[in-house]
């Protein structure tokens, strides 16, 4: 079952986008994200899970490693190099950001299960005339935030500057299952929420317009947004800079969000827009309604993607293109709500970008795809 949430209802369509996948980067371990260089050259970043960033070329061969933490990262499960996102003046700092699970790591780590998740800071190789983009350095690194983690899934693992330049990072609501550790309507943790803070200087900085800046301790004031079980990606749309993020559902629903300043989207009192949890005492008065949901009839486990805004695909100009780690590759309209199933992969993992904004498919077994003109012969729109 697929369903919009916001009053809108999703409706019916003979002629779906038409749309194909061509493998233009394979033989790489786990990759989980792929991100443009954003220098100009058109290279691109795969991260790979266990703790290698790849470095490829703009005609999509794979050139070198970027950067190599395999002996920081933890990789096991829903663990490993989650993260990553550059600096938006990365070209004058030289800074970028990675989020990644480590056992391996004094200080927090040695709480609960010995596990935590990591964002640090890295830097680029210096040169005489400033920094070599293609090339990290791998000692550079400055851990911006630690947070123990209880269990070994719900790690989350998105990093992403928006148009204000702070950095948005999304964490699990701690894993086990049910929300055991009582951590989505809990604002006294960082887990289960999307986070805002100021990295242009370190420690980091609260932004003043946080939702919970004033906000008396223990409230975390770093979060922007809560109620969430595990945030599985979220981003920007680059028109309008709406927020838009998938969160991965228990055992029924899966859901898309748009995300508002201090909003709760009602994790674990609900799933989706649905019951789950009547005892969980909630954190605010109103809890947010989905953009979207489908149930475990069409998906298994929500990947979210990006609102489309490049210029080969004329057709899905504004629509989010997400998918469902099971295979399915569908196209929201965000307006409709129609839901059109456009393609289909193997495992699929994430989405990502390059400068151009057309849009790829990272697959866990080891290939990115990139969306193109053509038919993948999806048939109509999946509404049930």
């Amino acid at each position: 079952m697929l369903s919009g949430c916001d009053g809108a209802s999703s409706g019916t369509s003979s002629s779906p986008p038409s749309v194909k996948l061509q493998a233009v980067i394979e033989g790489l371990n786990q990759p989980l994200f792929i991100t443009p260089l954003m220098d100009g050259s058109g290279r691109l970043l795969v991260l790979e899970k266990s703790g290698v960033v790849q470095l490829v070329s703009s005609d999509y061969l794979v050139l070198d490693e970027f950067l190599n933490i395999e002996q920081q990262v933890t990789d096991s499960g829903e663990q490993g190099l989650l993260g990553l996102a550059l600096d938006p003046n990365v070209a004058i700092n030289g800074y970028f950001y990675v989020y990644y699970s480590s056992t391996r790591d004094g200080g927090v780590c040695q709480q609960s299960l010995n596990l935590c998740s990591i964002i640090s800071r890295f830097s680029l190789l210096r040169t005489a005339n400033g920094f070599d983009v293609s090339r990290a350095n791998p000692d550079s690194e400055i851990k911006v935030l630690e947070v123990a983690q209880p269990a070994s899934n719900h790690n989350g693992g998105m990093l992403a500057f928006g148009a204000d330049g702070y950095l948005y990072i999304g964490l699990g609501d701690g894993g086990g299952g049910g929300d055991q550790f009582q951590n989505g309507q809990n604002l006294e943790t960082l887990l289960g929420a999307l986070l805002r803070i100021d990295v242009q200087q370190l420690p980091y900085v609260i932004p003043a317009d946080n939702p919970f800046a004033n906000a008396v301790s223990p409230i975390k004031k770093e979060i922007w947004a809560f109620g969430l079980r595990n945030p599985w990606r979220f981003s920007f749309d680059t028109l309008d800079d709406t927020l838009w993020l998938a969160d991965v559902g228990q055992g029924d629903w899966e859901e898309i969000d748009i995300i508002r300043a201090g909003g709760n989207y009602g994790w674990s009192v609900r799933e989706g827009g649905h019951i789950f949890d009547e005892g969980v005492t909630q954190a605010s008065d109103t809890l947010l309604d989905p953009k979207f949901e489908y149930g475990h009839d069409a998906g298994i486990s929500i990947t979210g993607g990006y609102v489309y805004r490049g210029k080969l695909l004329t057709d899905l100009q504004g629509f989010y293109i997400y998918g469902d780690f099971s295979g399915p590759v569908w196209a929201l309209n965000p307006d409709t709500l129609e839901n059109h199933l456009i393609a289909r992969a193997p495992s699929v993992a994430s989405f990502g970008q390059d400068e151009a904004g057309e849009m790829f498919v990272v697959d866990l077994g080891g290939v990115v795809y990139k969306l193109l003109p053509g038919n993948d012969s999806m048939g109509s729109m999946v509404n049930e």
